[in-house]
């Protein structure tokens, strides 16, 4: 097998090509190391590659396929795990993750790690510990965050597969940045196990990938949760447009919106466009959520710190420091409140879903912004102003993790202007992952995406 052959195919078809003999693990693997050698260069995507991966403990559905893990979430015993930052520099784990030998089971090689912002907390993937993550499609551009070294090395052709993470839309964002699927699985579906849930439950595990049927075979292979009936006929599709805060959708992003409320009409789903209701206001939703997502932060922080022995106002950047300091502050009554508030959040989508088998959004309001563009004046700001810009970056990802509920960002186009990709979510109700799975098989059937290639592809190379 070539390396324009391999970069080319999914992780079934590569699969498919071991089965066949065409190809084996170790060639795969060579492949995946000259993608990297030929494409991380430009896109800074790859931390480490491994020169000793772990072997498979099972072959289905993806026998001896490469992939990559994200720096945390996954911790092998005797691996660094920086968690994108200077403060936990040379951080070696000494307990191993459920969800990495899940990945073995399926067939999966872990090869090395991907880059991450500041302890995941930006929805652009830049740290002054590994530097900016760059667009495929445009160097100039981010590739989202906080998966984002997953995303571009998936979407340049490095691996077809590799492990993200979502606890506001870390795994969509990204998706929607570089034209990849995005699962979100619902909270529970995919095992932390043995570490705690991390943002008290909002963060899910799972991955990243080029094709939806790689998406559902990886889910089935890594879950224990048995799939809920799929509902007979027509499906109820309610369409908005993720006007939520203080910005509005792009018209590439409207585009991409239509685009695929046309290919659901198409499959013979019923499509209606409507606002949707939070329970709260827009002000109220992101400030209970930017209080949970910091005052978890600041323990995860402060209990490395601690362990290491430093001191993060050396370490840290100015942005994860004042959401330190402002996760310390936080007081019992304003953490009260602010889980209270994302009760009524869940409550609020639940009656929809009532309503509503599916709703279909934006992704993000807007394509990829430019290396530098996102934190631009972010030191001078507080911790909670840190928060609301990814919150508001992409408004209508973040509610499903405090539901717990399951979403997928597809491909849906390109804008016109820069040629970055924009993507389109679906969410529904709990336990619905393989219902929302079917319909983005019927959107990619309709508006195909497999054949597209960013302007870095390591299959050029």
């Amino acid at each position: 097998m070539n390396l324009s052959e391999y970069a080319s195919l999914d992780a079934t078809a590569l699969s498919e090509a071991v089965a066949r003999g065409e190809t084996t693990t170790e060639e795969l693997q060579s492949l995946a190391a000259t993608a990297a050698a030929a494409v991380d260069p430009e896109l800074n995507a790859i931390i480490e590659l491994w020169p000793d991966p772990e072997p498979p403990l099972g072959s289905a559905p993806f026998a001896g396929v490469p992939m990559l893990l994200k720096d945390m979430g996954a911790p092998i015993p005797g691996r660094r795990i920086e968690l994108g930052s200077r403060l936990t520099a040379g951080l070696v784990a000494d307990h191993r993750a459920d969800l990495a030998d899940r990945f073995r089971s399926a067939g999966l090689v872990a090869i090395g790690r991907t880059t991450i912002p500041e302890f995941a907390a930006a929805v652009v993937t830049e740290s002054s510990a590994t530097g900016a993550t760059r667009n495929p499609y445009a160097s100039g551009r981010s590739a989202g965050g906080s998966s984002g070294g997953s995303a571009a090395a998936v979407a340049a052709g490095v691996v077809p597969i590799a492990h993200a993470t979502d606890a506001a839309g870390s795994i969509r964002v990204p998706a929607a940045f570089t034209g990849l699927v995005g699962l979100k699985p619902t909270r529970g579906a995919v095992s932390w196990s043995p570490d705690p849930e991390p943002v008290e439950g909002l963060a899910v595990p799972f991955a990243l990938t080029r094709s939806v049927r790689d998406a559902r075979a990886l889910f089935d292979a890594m879950t224990d949760a048995p799939g809920v009936p799929e509902r007979p006929g027509p499906l109820r599709v309610l369409v908005t447009d993720g006007a939520l805060g203080a910005r509005s959708a792009s018209p590439s992003a409207l585009r991409a919106l239509a685009d695929v409320s046309e290919a659901l009409r198409d499959a013979g789903h019923s499509v209606n466009v409507k606002d949707i209701d939070l329970g709260v206001p827009w002000d109220r939703y992101a400030q209970a959520l930017s209080a949970v997502w910091a005052s978890s932060t600041a323990e995860w922080i402060d209990a490395l710190a601690a362990v290491l022995g430093r001191d993060p106002r050396e370490h840290l950047e100015p942005q994860t420091l004042a959401l330190l300091l402002y996760g310390r502050g936080l007081t019992v009554e304003e953490m009260t409140a602010a889980r209270d508030t994302l009760g009524q959040v869940g409550t609020s989508i639940g009656r929809i879903h009532e309503q509503v088998d599916l709703i279909l959004s934006p992704t993000t309001l807007a394509p990829a912004p430019l290396i530098g563009e996102f934190a631009a004046g972010a030191a001078d700001e507080d911790g909670e102003a840190w928060l609301r810009r990814s919150l508001e970056a992409a408004p209508l990802a973040a509610p499903v993790n405090a539901t717990g509920t399951p979403a997928v960002s597809v491909p849906a186009g390109l804008d016109p202007e820069t040629g970055i990709p924009v993507g389109v979510q679906l969410w529904g109700p709990a336990a619905s992952d393989r219902m929302l799975l079917d319909v983005a098989a019927e959107i990619e059937e309709r508006l195909p995406w497999g054949s597209r290639r960013p302007a870095i592809w390591a299959g050029d190379r």
